[in-house]
């Protein structure tokens, strides 16, 4: 098993343990309106899901069926959440970096699918790696578009 899934599935993990405490989609990172229908047993279920797949990710016999259930989990994400505001928003570059996260982890549970040796693994990867890639290139841009707030994050001993 590759350390690639590990560090993914614990990913998850480390994701959906504040929302579980917590109750709360904010601890987990995600903007969902608090007026949704059933925001509190949604944000709980949301946080489930996602230690129950980084712990399921972890198990030769799971570990597709999870890669496959984060990598959705994520692109929900993105299409409900991020994308749209991206579009309303779209001449601020923050909003498009909001796509990009959630896009990364989507496209890391499809990586860590090919990993489990299903078949047309090599199409996958294929696919998914220059995707990532604009998703790297977009958080590369960042730090130039926001450099003065980027700087102000250094201490100023260093």
């Amino acid at each position: 098993m590759s350390i690639g899934r590990r560090v993914y599935g614990l990913g998850a993990i480390t994701l959906g343990l504040p929302g579980l405490i917590r109750g709360s989609f904010a601890a987990m990172g995600l903007a969902v309106p608090a007026t949704l229908p059933g925001h509190q047993i949604l944000a709980w279920f949301s946080a489930g899901l996602l230690i129950a797949a980084g712990l399921a990710i972890n198990l030769r016999r799971t570990a597709a069926v999870a890669s496959l259930t984060l990598a959705a989990f994520f692109a929900l994400w993105v299409v409900a959440l991020a994308l749209p505001k991206a579009i309303a928003e779209f001449a601020t570059w923050v909003s498009w970096e909001g796509v990009a996260e959630p896009m990364v982890m989507a496209l890391g549970g499809v990586l860590a699918f090919a990993l489990t040796g299903e078949t047309r693994a090599a199409a996958i990867v294929r696919i998914a790696r220059p995707l990532f890639g604009v998703g790297l290139m977009v958080f590369g841009t960042s730090e130039f578009v926001y450099a003065a707030f980027t700087a102000s994050l250094v201490p100023a001993w260093l």
